[in-house]
This record gives C-alpha cells, sequence and structure tokens, in this order.
C-alpha cells in the first residue's frame, strides 16, 4: 500500500510507474517523469549544457507527445501537465520557475555553474504539493588548496522547501574560514504545524579550510557545539571540544572525557539533566567488572544508564500504557528521560 505525502505520492506515479499516456502513438514505457524531462532537453524547453541550466522563456502543455509553442507567461517557465494526458495522473501538474541565477564557481580548478537564487513550486490541481526557495547564495574567492587545485566554499545560503506536508529549512553560514553553522529544521502540516526536528551545528576547524589536505592527520575539527530539537518540547544543548577529547589518549579518565564535552537535556526550555560519561560497576559469578556507559543524570542526583532504561522508554513511548504520554512520565524529569533515551 502507498505511503507518504502528496508529494512523494506524486513523485512515485511519475518517476517509477510506466508513462501511461492516453495516446495511441505513445509507446514509451519508461516513467512518464522521464519521458517529459526527455522533452524539456530534446525541445530545448529546460535543458542543461556547458553545466548551465538554460530554459526559453514562456508557458507550455504536454498533448501527451511533446510541450509544443511557447505561449506568453508572467514567470520565467510555467509547465503543465493535464491529467488527459495520462492515466497516471488524478490532476494536472503544474510546475513554475518564477526565479533563476547562478554564479561560475571553481571546484578543484574546473569551472561549473551553481544556482545562487531559485523560487520554483510545483501544484497538483490547486494545490502546491512543492515549492523551493533558494537565496542569500555566496561563496569565498577561489583559493589553492594544499594539492593546488583551486576551490571555493560556500560563505551563506539559505534554502527553504515544501516537500508536502513537511516543511523544511537549511541555513548555512561561514564567518571565517575556520568557523561554520548549519542550521536545519522540519516542521509538520506545510510549515505550520509543530516543529519535528531541529539541528543546530557550529563548528570550529582546526585551520583554515584552504590549508587542509587529504593527508592531514588527527582533529580537523577544533570544538562543535549547539543542539539537537527532537520534537516541540525536548532539546539537547551539546558542546565537544573534539581536539581536546582527540589528544586524550587510549585510557582518559572519566573526568578528563566529562571535562571535554557538555550535553544538557531541557524540556520545554528548562534543565531537566545532563548526560555524562560514568563509571558502572557489575558483579557476574561473583566478581566484580568496571565499564564506561553514557548516562543520563538527573536533577535530582539520579543516573540511569542509557541501554538500561531504552527498555521501559519505548513502551512508554509506543503507547502500550493506557494513559497519556504526559501522566505516563509523571513529572518533567521522567517525561525528559522517557524521550531522550528512546533516541539511543
Amino acid at each position: 500500500m502507498p505511503c507518504g505525502g502528496e508529494f512523494a505520492l506524486t513523485m512515485q506515479g511519475l518517476f517509477f510507474g510506466t508513462s501511461g499516456s492516453t495516446t495511441a502513438s505513445a509507446k514509451n514505457s519508461q516513467p512518464l517523469g522521464f519521458t517529459l524531462i526527455d522533452a524539456l532537453d530534446s525541445e530545448r524547453v529546460l535543458w542543461i549544457d556547458s553545466r548551465q541550466l538554460n530554459y526559453n522563456e514562456g508557458a507550455y502543455t504536454w498533448d501527451g507527445s511533446s510541450w509544443g509553442s511557447a505561449s506568453s507567461t508572467s514567470v520565467l517557465v510555467k509547465l503543465t501537465v493535464p491529467a488527459s494526458t495520462s492515466s497516471n495522473l488524478t490532476s494536472d501538474l503544474t510546475f513554475t520557475l518564477s526565479d533563476y541565477g547562478d554564479t561560475s564557481v571553481e571546484v578543484n580548478s574546473q569551472s561549473t555553474f551553481l544556482p545562487k537564487t531559485v523560487t520554483a513550486s510545483l501544484k497538483k490541481g490547486d494545490s502546491e504539493i512543492f515549492s523551493v526557495d533558494l537565496s542569500k547564495t555566496n561563496f569565498y574567492t577561489a583559493t589553492a588548496g594544499p594539492s593546488g587545485k583551486e576551490s571555493q566554499v560556500p560563505q551563506r545560503f539559505l534554502l527553504k522547501a515544501l516537500t508536502t506536508p513537511q516543511f523544511h529549512t537549511f541555513d548555512y553560514e561561514s564567518t571565517s574560514k575556520k568557523d561554520f553553522s548549519f542550521d536545519f529544521t522540519l516542521k509538520k502540516d506545510n510549515g505550520n504545524g509543530d516543529l519535528a526536528l531541529g539541528i543546530l551545528i557550529n563548528a570550529t576547524l582546526t585551520k583554515n579550510f584552504d590549508n587542509i589536505s587529504s593527508t592531514d592527520t588527527g582533529a580537523l575539527v577544533d570544538k562543535l557545539s549547539g543542539d539537537l530539537d527532537l520534537g516541540p518540547r525536548l532539546t539537547l544543548d551539546y558542546e565537544f571540544d573534539v581536539d581536546g577529547l582527540n589528544d586524550l589518549g587510549e585510557s582518559p579518565s572519566v573526568d578528563d572525557v566529562n571535562s571535554n564535552f557538555a550535553v544538557t537535556v531541557k524540556v520545554d526550555g528548562d534543565k531537566a539533566g545532563t548526560i555524562k560519561v560514568a563509571k558502572i560497576t557489575q558483579e557476574i559469578n561473583g566478581q566484580q567488572f568496571e565499564s564506561r556507559e553514557l548516562v543520563v543524570e538527573y536533577n535530582d542526583g539520579s543516573k540511569e544508564a542509557v541501554n538500561e532504561a531504552f527498555p521501559s522508554a519505548s513502551s512508554t513511548l509506543s503507547g502500550s500504557t493506557s494513559t497519556s504520554f504526559s501522566k505516563a512520565a509523571g513529572s518533567i524529569q521522567s517525561m525528559a528521560k522517557s524521550a531522550l533515551l528512546s533516541v539511543f
């Protein structure tokens, strides 16, 4: 049985089924999506040449075998695929390219064109099921690395994309050749619903990126920090001294490890506990054995090993109890424990 949102189901129908053409002359049995793309290229409507996207402005309508002649439109390119031209379609599809701009970029001393601004959308009937908005794109000037080849690294871009029913945001920025930030968010209900996932990564390299070579050894990242949002209520704030951890050697003490990283568990913005490495002593056949495990230390001082708490957390989150999640958790601390441990 098909599963997924409206955008995913539409893409499955376009690229994983037969052409579904209703015209008697159509002999091509490849998926309709590939037939449409091939025709865009061969008819010089929308195509790539010399590593650059090209297009002839106008509105085009698929007749079952070709895109036909262009008519005037207020956007750059408008493509319409009537449902009557394919048995695989239940509604008309309309793709609109409203804005497009690119820039020449050096990659390993070869010039290629990459998008700088893009505004586009796809409608199924009257409903928008896909959109993309790329802006604020900028690159560092070309720099020769240790290999002698020149490359340009992105300095900034902001990408917003709708794939019904999810809305994605990618926000990237580099404030120097050693400092980079990447912020990703995923929201439900086309961006109007709760936050499903958020990932913020701030990275500081041990040296400028144009001085890094494939033969470098040791840690190339000095520090990592940011947060991980696991839904609208639970957040893990983290900070790692990667270079410091790398210098600890093969058998560092627990205190040395914990002094080089910190993870704070927050629920609704309030601290509920921290994640640490701890020594765990177990008795097996009358003998004491010591190991190191990742534990959650709660505000009341209690500790729980991740691998021991996971089964009960899974049971709670899977809905095996008759009560609601909040009631089953009983408190903010236990709710954080259950939600957190279900991830590991």
